[in-house]
C-alpha cells in the first residue's frame, strides 16, 4: 500500500518518452504547471522536460536516470510522466528495479507510458496507475483530470473507474489483477521478460489511431502468442480512431467486436468500458491491483492507500 497524498506535498515530473517540442505542447505545459500549483501541490520537474532527442524527452540512458532520480527523491510522494510517445521500451533496461522496489511511490500516465506501467509492476510487484499524463492536465479536460487525481490519490477514491457504465460483449464474471492497457504498447514488450503475468488476470486493451484491419491483426497476434488461453477476462477501453467523430472515421466495426470475432473459440467474459482511453478525460486505474467483474460491475478487492 502507499501512503495517501496531502495537500501540500511534492509531485515529480518527469520525461520518459515524447518531448513536448515533438507536437509544440510548451503553452500546455505551462498550464499544466499552473492548475497543480493552484490545487495546492507542489512541483518538481527534471530538467529534460523541456529536452528534445529525435521527438524523445532525451537520450534512452538519460530519461532512466532522471526517472531513477524521483524515485530515489524522498521529498516526491508520486510520479507523472509527462507525456506518452512511442520510446518508453528504451529506457526499460536501463532503470535499477532494486531501487525502485525501496522506494515505492506511485507513478502514473498513459499511451506509450503503458509499457512503463506493465514493467515497474512485473519487476516489482508495485502497483502503478494508469491516468493522465502530466500534459493531460493542462490539456482540455484538466480541470477533470484534476479532479479524478485528487479523488485516487488524496481521497484513496476509485469511483469513477468502479462506477463505470459496462457494455457486455460476451457474458460471464471474472477476476484477477487488471494488466494493460495500450495494446500497441503492450504488444512491444510482450513475450519478453518485462512483461507480466497474464494467467488469471483481466487484461485492459484500449488504442490511439488505428484501423480495423491493424486491430484484427493484434489481435490475432495475442491468440497466437497464447494470451487469450491465459486471460480471465478482456477489458477495452475507448478506442479513439473508431469511435471519435472529431477524428472522422467512426465505424460501424468496433474494437470489441473484432476481439470477440478472433476469440470466438474461448468463453472468457469481454466487456467494453468508455472510461480510459485516448482523448477523453481518464479515469485512474490501479495496474496490477486485484479486480473482480460480476454481473456488469467493477469490484476492487485490495486496499491502494493508507
Amino acid at each position: 500500500m502507499f501512503k495517501k497524498l496531502n495537500y501540500g506535498d511534492t509531485i515529480g515530473v518527469v520525461g520518459v518518452s515524447n518531448s513536448i517540442k515533438r507536437e509544440r505542447n510548451e503553452d500546455v505545459y505551462e498550464k499544466a504547471k499552473k492548475l497543480f500549483l493552484e490545487n495546492g501541490f507542489k512541483l518538481k520537474l527534471t530538467s529534460n522536460c523541456l529536452k528534445d532527442y529525435y521527438g524523445m524527452a532525451g537520450k534512452p540512458k538519460q530519461r532512466a536516470k532522471q526517472l531513477m532520480r524521483m524515485y530515489e527523491d524522498d521529498d516526491v510522494k508520486i510520479i507523472i510522466c509527462l507525456d506518452g510517445g512511442d520510446s518508453c521500451n528504451n529506457i526499460i533496461d536501463y532503470l535499477d528495479y532494486k531501487v525502485i522496489k525501496k522506494h515505492p511511490k506511485p507513478i502514473m500516465g498513459y499511451s506509450d507510458i503503458t509499457v512503463l506501467l506493465e514493467t515497474i509492476h512485473k519487476k516489482t510487484g508495485n502497483i502503478t496507475f494508469h491516468g493522465p499524463s502530466f500534459l493531460s492536465f493542462g490539456g482540455k479536460y484538466g480541470e477533470k483530470c484534476m479532479e479524478e487525481f485528487k479523488k485516487a490519490f488524496v481521497f484513496d477514491d476509485f469511483s469513477s473507474f468502479l462506477n463505470s457504465k459496462l457494455k457486455c460483449i460476451r457474458k460471464g464474471n471474472c477476476k484477477g489483477k487488471i494488466i494493460g492497457t495500450n495494446l500497441e504498447c503492450s504488444l512491444y514488450i510482450m513475450s519478453t521478460k518485462y512483461f507480466p503475468n497474464l494467467k488469471n488476470n483481466i487484461f485492459a486493451v484500449e488504442r490511439f489511431i488505428t484501423t480495423p484491419s491493424e486491430t484484427y491483426n493484434h489481435f490475432y497476434q495475442l491468440k497466437q502468442m497464447g494470451v487469450f488461453d491465459k486471460i480471465s477476462g478482456l477489458l477495452i477501453g475507448y478506442n479513439y480512431s473508431f469511435e471519435s467523430e472529431e477524428y472522422g472515421h467512426v465505424t460501424d466495426i468496433q474494437m470489441e467486436d473484432i476481439a470477440k470475432e478472433v476469440s470466438e473459440c474461448y468463453d472468457f467474459p469481454i466487456y467494453k468500458c468508455e472510461t480510459f482511453g485516448h482523448e477523453i478525460a481518464n479515469a485512474i486505474i490501479p495496474v496490477g491491483a486485484k479486480f473482480e467483474i460480476r454481473d456488469e460491475k467493477i469490484k476492487l478487492l485490495e486496499k491502494i492507500f493508507y
